[in-house]
């Protein structure tokens, strides 16, 4: 794989995936990339990894904050 076309999924990847935030669908990712070559974006699955994580929970955090 070229290196342009790794930054290119590097790119891809962090711009669509880091809107998520549920537990669900970051298992799904994992899931879906875990059998893959990920050389050249394997520090952004782990950034949209960690991002999709705080998302959940900070939804939780305001979930549990809203009802007071």
């Amino acid at each position: 794989m070229t290196l342009t076309v790794r930054l290119q999924l590097d790119s891809l990847v962090a711009l669509t995936l880091r809107k998520f935030a549920d537990e669900e669908t970051r298992k799904d990712i994992q899931t879906f990339f875990e059998k893959r070559d990920n050389s050249g974006y394997d520090r952004t699955l782990r950034i949209v990894d960690d991002t999709v994580s705080l998302k959940e929970r900070l939804m939780d955090l305001d979930y549990i904050t809203d009802g007071f």
